[in-house]
């Protein structure tokens, strides 16, 4: 997570349209999902708790679950995970076996 993207949500147009200017890059986009993921479940847990809430909310992380996160990756990296997805499925999770809790 770049901390100075933070600056798009206050600041003014010129930031927001040097951000948008950025190319995109999956891994940063990956994080920043995951990152907004825990930042939506904290607060979810805040105002949960603060309105005497006795819902849990919980932030899990599931492991190494196989899954399509590799589909938008460049031939040549996606090649090679096909070629040893095979021998991952020894001790990965399949994706079913990760939405389990």
């Amino acid at each position: 997570f770049d901390f100075s993207e933070l600056a798009i949500v206050g600041g003014d147009e010129k930031e927001k349209e040097a951000y948008l200017q950025k190319p995109y890059e999956l891994f940063r986009a990956y994080g920043q999902s995951k990152l907004a993921n825990l930042h939506f479940t904290t607060e979810l847990a805040r105002r949960l708790e603060q309105k005497g809430s006795k819902i849990p909310v919980n932030q899990i992380h599931p492991g190494e679950v196989l899954t399509e996160v590799m589909r938008d990756m460049h031939p040549i990296i996606v090649k090679l995970y096909n070629i040893f997805q095979p021998v991952a499925y020894g001790f990965l999770k399949s994706a079913p076996q990760g939405a389990f809790c």
